[in-house]
């Protein structure tokens, strides 16, 4: 999917997504409740010098301190909540000339709200999310009456192109939603209060670039894109700020009609929630994570990095020897967090999702993998057909700035402590390494947000490369930093992005499609 670059005031930011585009705008109120962590783990954050009391593992609620929500608000982006009931609101816009099909509103509702019955192919956006979530985040959408736009397709292209930064697309969802708003009460689409409406969807009548081949359409506006309108929020009659744009021919790229496909709105709504894109720019071929990720190819459940920074799972925390038995993430998010360690001994770890660590999970080709590991997506490969262990580096670790009255980023550093994190300070936060857009973010570019470690301990995504089941882990393999894989996975090759040591080996002893027996041994 394409992106597009950031404006942030007049600081040039990017955020890759299948696009991504915001203004700061700070809510009225400072009283934003934040979202549930959805766990049953009720423990608090435990401190570093906790960890090396307590033993080498702990199973560790890492939302606590602050939410994704948060790092997004004080850039004045707000996503959805990732737990509860949400509504969103979809918006039909018939492009001038191009009628919807007499079909295309009940499609598209078990496109968004049926079951696999419904859907004849495969998961609805929402069925999608509560499996994912494991129950946690239960959505809900509301389909519009149609909005019949006054211009046509060549024409709302033209206009995209006059203007900075492009996205007349925005222009029809504020059209659209205020016809809606005309004859209705939106306040149900404000479920967390802060007097904007938590999503909209904004499904138009034309085909996308690629299929209708328009030759014109350089920045790919009729294509599916994420971008906040940028509207002061209103707790009487929310606004609208968070929507993605698609087209209507989105819901059909693996099928027909009465068919539905959902694979394009998850991956878009995961974009809602706050999440990145984890495949490169057009500048690079580098897909960090070998594109088998919900996120990167649009195919398979979303990792277990992804889940976690929603507070959908909790990880074990290991910090010195252990042996862990975990289940498939598909079954209950298992997973297992390993941090480095400082130069001092202390453990490199600031209890939450937003640092440096190496990340475990087991994959199977059950639940929400089985579709795009049995059938090929239009255009993707084979999701893994094999179960194996994915061993993840992750670098979430969050970077503060502030901004001059030139719009210039200044005093960017790495934050220690999340929860200093306040959207409604004049402190910008947001994660410094990212997997595509590079040049735009503020770490070092060779940092990747998540990079899936090939079991081979050959880095051929660099080159382009996809990942197989080759790329996975299985009984006997090992990964440790002071052999072949720091060289061909680690910017700094002996040690973490952080500086960290890494004196641990990590071996699968045990294998089977559900579970696996995972040893971390001190080398």
């Amino acid at each position: 999917m394409k992106r597009k670059l950031l404006f942030l005031s007049p600081l040039l930011l990017a955020l890759c997504a299948c696009d991504f585009s915001f203004s700061i705008i700070t809510p009225t109120s400072s009283n934003q409740s934040r979202s549930p962590a959805g766990s049953d783990v009720s423990q608090s954050v435990k401190s570093a010098e906790q960890y090396s009391q307590e033993g080498a593992v702990v199973k560790q609620n890492v939302y606590d301190k602050v939410i994704l929500r948060d790092v997004g608000l004080s850039l004045g982006m707000d996503y959805l909540p990732p737990s509860g009931e949400v509504n969103l609101l979809v918006l039909p816009i018939e492009m001038k000339g191009e009628p919807f099909a007499d079909n295309f509103a009940t499609d598209l509702d078990h496109a968004l709200n049926g079951d696999s019955s419904e859907t004849g192919y495969w998961e609805s956006l929402s069925s999608f999310y509560e499996k994912s979530s494991f129950g946690q985040s239960k959505l809900h959408f509301e389909i519009a009456d149609t909005y019949h736009a006054n211009l046509t397709a060549a024409q709302a292209l033209s206009a995209n192109q006059t203007l900075q930064g492009g996205d007349s697309g925005a222009y029809f969802v504020e059209e659209a939603l205020k016809q809606y708003k005309a004859s209705n009460d939106v306040k149900k689409y404000d479920v967390d209060s802060n007097g904007w409406i938590d999503g909209i969807i904004a499904v138009y009548s034309s085909k996308d670039s690629q299929t209708a081949r328009r030759s014109a359409d350089r920045e790919n506006y009729f294509w599916a894109y994420t971008y906040w309108l940028g509207q002061e929020p209103d707790r009487r009659s929310p606004s609208g700020n968070l929507y993605f744009w698609l087209s209507y021919d989105f819901i059909y790229e693996a099928v027909s009609s009465p068919k539905v496909d959902s694979h394009t709105l998850v991956h878009e709504t995961g974009h809602m929630y706050g999440l990145d894109d984890y495949y490169p720019d057009g500048s690079s071929k580098f897909d960090p994570v070998g594109g088998l990720d919900m996120m990167s190819h649009n195919i398979l459940d979303h990792n277990t990095y992804s889940k976690m920074s929603l507070g959908w799972v909790d990880p074990y925390v290991v910090t010195g020897e252990a042996e862990i038995t975990i289940n498939a993430s598909y079954i209950n998010g298992d997973c297992i967090l390993i941090p480095g360690v400082k130069a001092d001994g202390s453990i490199a770890f600031n209890g939450s999702v937003f640092d440096e660590y190496m990340l475990v999970e087991l994959y199977s080709p059950k639940g929400l993998n089985y579709l795009d590991s049995h059938h090929q997506y239009p255009n993707r490969t084979y999701g893994f057909k094999q179960p194996g262990v994915k061993i993840f580096h992750v670098d979430s670790r969050l970077t503060r700035f502030s901004i001059d009255s030139f719009g210039e980023r200044k005093g960017i550093s790495y934050v220690e402590d999340p929860s200093e994190v306040d959207p409604y300070s004049n402190t910008y936060y947001m994660i410094g390494a990212t997997n595509c857009t590079k040049d735009f973010y503020n770490a070092d570019p060779s940092y990747s947000l998540i990079q899936l470690i090939e079991a081979s301990g050959r880095n051929s995504f660099r080159s382009g490369g996809l990942a197989t089941d080759n790329s996975l882990f299985h009984k006997g393999d090992s990964f440790s930093l002071s052999n072949v894989f720091g060289n061909a996975f680690f910017p700094k090759k002996t040690t973490l992005n952080n500086d960290a040591s890494f004196p641990y080996e990590i071996k699968v002893t045990a294998l089977s499609e559900d579970a696996a027996t995972i040893s971390v041994t001190l080398k």
